[in-house]
């Protein structure tokens, strides 16, 4: 990155070490920047047990995401193709090793199933030393694992980049701030990133900040309004709606992490996919009834 001037920052008083809470969790917080009173010196903290959360959810959406993509296009080959692309699954290359994973449908329902309730026990606090460290110990190495920890990286940076941009932007960060100022740290870290990407990166770091946009419903599921950042739904789809005239579709990755979020939450009203997965029109439908339930919720919440 070298647009949003790193460098800079810390020669104005940034402290280049993030610091973490929550190792042991349940989430309190996502990530704040805050100024020491002894050296006045500019810090970023990020929740350790976020994180890890962060981390099963760009996982569980990637899995469920490709082992789609990789069904839906084995229903459209042949006969022949299909004996061919069965034969494959047992070759040893890591492409094999990759799509015989996700080529499971079962199996890769078992395993978001698993992720999912490890999700749930972060946020209720029950997590011990040795689950952490088995939180810690995923296999990013393999095809999914690279892949899965790219998009993950890139949801952390654009978070990281939000809290930097505080402090490049000059905000008062003894006080709340305003929606002003958020908005403007949230578009001086996508902007960023949006511009000194290039190509499959660009597009890994995008589906990164969508991962990292969603993962904040799970900490408002009430998709309350806190008066300094912009709405939640409205914060996602303004990211959404400007790569939209990309070539990349970015729809189904978006539809299936708001789905995990809707079993989270518990909304049996979410908007399911059709029969023909038309997931520009699922989503629009999700959409429009996040926006509902974000307005009727608000209003609930703003009577004395």
């Amino acid at each position: 990155m070298t647009s949003i001037d790193i460098p800079g920052g810390i020669a104005t008083g940034l402290d280049p070490e993030i610091r973490f809470v929550d190792e042991q969790g349940p989430i309190t917080t996502v990530a704040e920047i805050k100024e020491s009173p002894v050296d006045g010196m500019r810090h970023v903290t990020i929740s350790a047990a976020f994180a890890q959360f962060l981390w099963l959810l760009s996982d569980i959406t990637f899995r469920i995401h490709d082992s789609v993509s990789i069904l839906t296009e084995f229903e459209q080959f042949s006969d022949k193709e299909k004996g061919q692309f069965i034969s494959h699954l047992n070759d040893r290359c890591e492409e094999s090793r990759y799509l015989k994973a996700l080529f499971d449908w079962e199996s890769v329902l078992r395993y978001c199933a698993d992720s999912t309730n490890r999700i749930i026990a972060l946020f209720n606090g029950r997590i011990s030393e040795t689950e952490m460290n088995e939180l810690y110990g995923y296999d990013m190495t393999s095809g999914i694992g690279t892949r899965v920890n790219a998009i993950y990286t890139y949801g952390m940076t654009f978070i990281l980049l939000h809290e930097f941009s505080h402090h490049r932007l000059g905000h008062d960060i003894q006080t709340d701030g305003s929606v002003a100022e958020e908005m403007e740290a949230d578009q001086n870290a996508f902007w960023s990133m949006y511009s000194d990407l290039e190509d499959k990166e660009k597009r890994t770091a995008m589906r990164g900040i969508l991962c990292a946009l969603v993962s904040l419903l799970f900490l408002n599921r009430n998709l309350e309004d806190d008066g300094v950042h912009q709405r939640p739904v409205e914060r996602i789809f303004t990211y959404y709606d400007l790569l939209q005239s990309e070539e990349e579709d970015y729809a189904p990755l978006l539809c299936y992490l708001l789905y995990a979020w809707a079993v989270f939450a518990g909304d049996d009203d979410m908007p399911k996919l059709y029969e023909n997965k038309n997931y520009t029109e699922a989503l629009e439908k999700m959409k429009a009834h996040l926006m509902e339930l974000e307005e009727r919720n608000n209003r609930q919440y703003s009577v004395p």
